[in-house]
This record gives C-alpha cells, structure tokens and sequence, in this order.
C-alpha cells in the first residue's frame, strides 16, 4: 500500500493536519480544494525555481496518493474487501498538472453492502475539482475487460494498489499474465496495431509546427509503447 506522504514535504501537504481537520468535522471539500491549492502552489513555485519536471511529475502523483488515501481512510467501509489502486499513468507514479486522476475500484467479497461509501467517494473526488477517470470491477470483470480490450490490460499492467489488499491486484496479475490471455507476441501486434491508427488519425505530424508531443510519432505514447513490449515480453 502507498505510503507517500512519509516523503511529501509538509509546505507541500500537512497530512496530519490534513487528517485531524476532516476527523473534526470540517467541511472536506474545503479541505481538499485548500489542499490542492497549496500543493499546487508549491509545485509551481518549485516548477519556477529550476526544479526538473519529471520530479515535479512524480511529485503531484505522490501528493494526489496521500490525499486519496487520507480520503479513503476517512470513510467506514463496513469490513469489505475492496481496494484503491491507480492504474494508467497515475499508476505509473506520473501526474501532469492537468491530467486524469486513473483510478481502479476492485471489489472482493462483501463489497455490496459499501456501495454508498463508494459513490459517496467518487462524488467528494468530482467535487472537489479532481479529473477521476475510474472503473468499479471485480478480479473476474478485469479479467474479462483485459481480455476484450489491450487498452484495459495496458492500464492493469501499471497499476499500484493504494489502499486495501493487495491480494486483490495480484489475483488480478495471475489472470491476465502471458500465458493466461494477449501472448507476448499477440499483444506486440496489437500495440503496433494501435500505433498504426494513432498515427493515421494524427496524420502523421511529426513534421508539423505544433505536433501532439503525447500522441504524434515519435512522441511520449511511443516511448511507452517501447516500455510496455518490454514489460509483456520480459515481465520487468
């Protein structure tokens, strides 16, 4: 489980203080917009100073780990067995200043009785300004979506359990690994596949003035690509 606000500067996010104020009964959209503000502050003013960006990117997605978790913590889940896990480039420990905040809801057993909890959750993560991209599954639903869809297994293979067991995720792991669904092989052809019409849709700009520096050839979700081959290929 996460535990990166052991590291977070205290001018960035006070979690101690953080905590005891929703622990109080202030109004936690006010405390995370307040939150949020100040860490954002702080990065930008780091971002000024010289500070690299890509420590300033993995900065932001240990801010956003501590203030989910104070988040989740803060909320009565009845004893289900269920766990917080970022997948996507979250759960690659990245976080641009403007991107979605991925997020994977896994259910195990006795999780109905917390649906409330979790659509309360979601709603205060809306609220208070967070772009949530998220999915509320079981291990056998991911395992189902994974195997109809690459995008959802790209996103399962980077994923990092935040809060709750991790038995859950590593159950996850065992159905959707290699020699269970999308081969090594396979899924080499199914990301070359997806670059190909990627690269069609952005018309093959790497020449323009202004070309996409995520999607265009060449660019970021090319690299990742690289790494992504790798790691089916590999298991690194």
């Amino acid at each position: 489980m996460s535990d990166a606000a052991a590291t977070l500067p205290q001018q960035l996010f006070d979690q101690a203080a953080f905590s005891a104020a929703l622990a109080a009964g202030d109004n936690p959209i006010t405390c995370c917009k307040d939150a949020i503000r100040q860490s954002t502050d702080y990065m930008h003013g780091q971002f000024r100073s010289g500070a690299e960006a890509r420590e300033l990117v993995r900065l932001r997605a240990r801010f956003i780990d501590a203030l989910l978790c104070a988040l989740w913590d803060h909320r009565d889940w009845l004893d289900a067995e269920l766990a917080l896990v970022a997948v996507g480039g979250y759960g690659r420990g990245e976080l641009h200043p403007h991107s979605d905040v991925d997020l994977l809801l896994l259910l195990g057993d006795n999780c109905e009785q917390c649906r409330e909890e979790l659509e309360g959750f979601l709603t205060l993560l809306w609220d208070i300004g967070l772009d949530i991209g998220h999915s509320v599954r079981s291990v056998k639903e991911c395992a189902e979506h994974a195997e109809a869809d690459i995008t959802v297994l790209t996103n399962l293979m980077e994923a990092r359990v935040l809060r709750g067991p991790t038995l859950l995720m590593d159950k996850v792991r065992e159905l959707t690994a290699p020699d269970q669904m999308w081969s090594s092989p396979a899924f080499f052809r199914a990301k070359l596949d997806e670059q190909r019409v990627r690269h069609e849709k952005f018309a093959d700009t790497e020449y323009n003035l202004e070309p996409n520096v995520k999607s265009s050839p060449g660019g970021l979700r090319d690299l990742q690509i690289i790494s992504w081959i790798a790691q089916r290929h590999f298991g690194v």
